[in-house]
Parts: C-alpha cells; sequence; structure tokens
C-alpha cells in the first residue's frame, strides 16, 4: 500500500494489528496453558471439601469452612432447603472484606426438621438431618363377637340403597 505524505511517496506495509489472543499456533501453546490454569483458580475448590453420607437414621453433611466460628455462621431452614452461610474476616485486608462459604441443601421430605441438629468444630461444620421414625407395625387383633352397635357409629348406614 502506498502513502502518499507532503508531496513523496512513502511505501508501507499495513498489517492487522493482533492481540496477544490472536497469536500464531506457536504461541497458541502458551494461552492454552493459561487458561487452562485461570480454569484451575477459577474453579470452585471448596466444592471438593464436602461430603455427604446416608445412614439408617439420618442424612450427615460435613464441609470445611476454615476460619469460620459459630459467631460468622448463619443456617436456616425455608421451603424444605437449608441455607449455610459463613463467613471469615480476610486479615490482610480491610475488616470489610470477607470470605463466604454458601451451600444450600435440599431436605427430602423423610427428615424431621424439629430434630435437624448443626454444629462447627475446628473449622468443619457438620449438620445432621434426621429421617422421620417409620411407623412400626402394629398387630391388630380380630374380634368375632358383638353387634355392629359396638362400631360405635364407625359404619355408615345412610347410605342404604333401599327405596
Amino acid at each position: 500500500m502506498f502513502i502518499f505524505e507532503g508531496g513523496n511517496m512513502l511505501r508501507t506495509a499495513i498489517l492487522p494489528i493482533r492481540s496477544l489472543r490472536e497469536t500464531p499456533s506457536l504461541w497458541g501453546i502458551d494461552s492454552d496453558i493459561n487458561e487452562a490454569i485461570n480454569d484451575i483458580w477459577r474453579t470452585n475448590l471448596r466444592d471438593d471439601l464436602i461430603e455427604l453420607k446416608e445412614t439408617e437414621n439420618a442424612f450427615l453433611f460435613s464441609m470445611d469452612m476454615p476460619g469460620v466460628n459459630k459467631e460468622g455462621l448463619d443456617v436456616e431452614i425455608r421451603d424444605e432447603q437449608v441455607f449455610i452461610e459463613g463467613r471469615r474476616v480476610n486479615l490482610f485486608e480491610e475488616k470489610e472484606n470477607h470470605y463466604a462459604y454458601k451451600k444450600v441443601l435440599s431436605i427430602p421430605r423423610t427428615v424431621d426438621q424439629e430434630k435437624i441438629q448443626a454444629k462447627i468444630l475446628d473449622g468443619v461444620f457438620y449438620i445432621a438431618l434426621p429421617k422421620v421414625e417409620k411407623a412400626k407395625p402394629k398387630k391388630i387383633e380380630v374380634s368375632s363377637e358383638g353387634s355392629s352397635g359396638d362400631w360405635n357409629g364407625l359404619l355408615d348406614h345412610s347410605g342404604n340403597d333401599e327405596e
């Protein structure tokens, strides 16, 4: 391409400007590696610090929350879900900055919500979701004595088809 400047002709090559992300394939390896490293940092590693176990009597859940104490922990039950939020202050920055752990658990219908227990011990949050006790089978005695009057109104005779 030719550019005219002050009556003189200059010859310059105009090439498209490429960003570092649009580099030749040789440099693509570096960007792939950088992208992989960035993906690792973006990954929520805290999910690996969660355990869930079911026993005959309860669902047991634990979650690592380093630096969180009882005062920095909120646990609520709403709409058949347990909302867990833990906060710890970052000692190296302003007090307003904090690190938050958040998790929402769906509660199975087999859980007795009145008996849920939670605690935090050595940076690990534990919650036990006890199952509702199953009704035990009850033996019913069968009688052959008495009359239908002994049923105390349990049998409704008003639906007779007699007219």
